[in-house]
């Protein structure tokens, strides 16, 4: 439990001085209030999320909060993320250049290896619980 919270603070720490830096170098205007909100929230993601993936097993998923009206606008917003889908290619038949892209965050830590014509080789997207170092 000790380990838990010295990561958790880790973590909070982290996304607190991420987003003092983005603070700081944000310009004037009326956009930097909407800016603010959205580092709030970010914040507030970074607190709870690993709470309650260490007390309930289980990964917070945003998309678990989206109410839709009906069966038919869910299956409209399926159909519509499923056409900017990449295709997956077969790793062990590829021969070519391939380039690896490198997610560290907070929260969750994404991999992704894909082909010069930028199908998907191999991806992985998991969460850290708070500590990127130790993936």
């Amino acid at each position: 439990m000790i380990a838990f919270v010295r990561i958790w603070a880790e973590g909070i720490i982290v996304a607190v001085i991420v987003a003092s830096i983005i603070e700081l170098i944000l310009p004037e205007g009326s956009s930097k209030k909407y800016i603010k909100v959205v580092i709030g929230i970010y914040i507030l993601f970074v607190i709870v999320t690993p709470v309650i993936n260490n007390f309930s097993n289980k990964s917070l998923d945003v998309s678990s909060i989206v109410d839709f009206e009906s069966k038919e606008e869910y299956d409209d917003f399926v159909a519509r993320h499923e056409k900017a889908s990449v295709p997956l290619e077969e790793a062990e038949a590829y021969s070519g250049n391939v380039y690896l892209g490198i997610d560290c965050g907070s929260t969750t830590t994404k991999l992704v290896l894909i082909t010069e014509e930028a199908g998907i080789l191999y991806s992985y997207y998991d969460s850290n619980k708070g500590n990127p170092v130790e993936i």
